[in-house]
């Protein structure tokens, strides 16, 4: 148990992303219901304009724990400095292919996959 207050132990300060600033909220809303096509449930009401950690945030600046982006992001929190930089890596060299062609990665992918499943 963290009982001290010492820096290492004091939570990091949190700066919301900042990546979408100042949107038109309805007319993103009137452009999602003109271009975009609802499947199986209605999209939410609020406008999604980052995520940081396990939190979500709205456009009008809530802070949302995020339970719904499947087991990546519930289990690592979105941006990971570690997964950011694999991922950085990886697209500025070799990003996504045609699902017909092999490459290391999907290859190593497979092989621990298949190597964690019972003989």
């Amino acid at each position: 148990m963290i009982t001290s207050n010492s820096p290492e132990n004091s939570p990091q300060q949190e700066v919301p992303p900042t990546l979408y600033q100042n949107i038109d909220e309805k007319e993103l809303v009137a452009k999602s219901k003109k271009h975009l096509i609802e499947y199986g449930i209605k999209f939410e009401p609020d406008i999604i304009t980052g995520s940081q950690g396990l939190y979500i945030y709205t456009a009008s600046g809530r802070k949302v724990l995020d339970w719904t982006s499947g087991q990546m992001s519930c289990l690592l929190g979105h941006g990971h400095p570690e997964i950011v930089k694999v991922i950085t890596e990886h697209a500025s060299q070799l990003d996504h292919l045609f699902s017909g062609m092999i490459s290391p990665p999907v290859v190593s992918l497979a092989d621990r996959l298949c190597s964690a499943l019972p003989a």
